[in-house]
């Protein structure tokens, strides 16, 4: 099995997630944006934050991907294809 953490330093998987959690908050100068299988957004770090605009209380459970999209975007299904990209890649960017 792969070992993906220092256990001396984060200790359990209670500590590896809350270095995790630190990680992706940290990360301000890019959106990660994590979502479920039907675009509900389930998870909006401080990058997402400042080039949105809006709080994670504001769109964390309450809004999907989609909403973040214009119009013409969400026309074309752009959404939907970002997440089919997802899926068969891995991620999308």
């Amino acid at each position: 099995m792969t070992k993906f953490f220092d256990t001396s330093l984060v200790g359990d998987s209670l500590g590896a997630l809350d270095f995790i959690t630190n990680l992706l908050q940290a990360s301000t100068e890019y959106s990660i944006i994590g979502e479920d299988l039907n675009g509900k957004i389930i998870l909006w770090n401080e990058g997402a934050h400042r080039i949105y605009g809006h709080k994670p209380q504001e769109v964390v459970g309450k809004m999907t991907s989609a909403s973040l999209h214009t119009k013409e975007d969400v026309k074309a299904a752009l959404p939907q294809k970002m997440m089919d990209t997802a899926l068969k890649k891995g991620k999308w960017e």
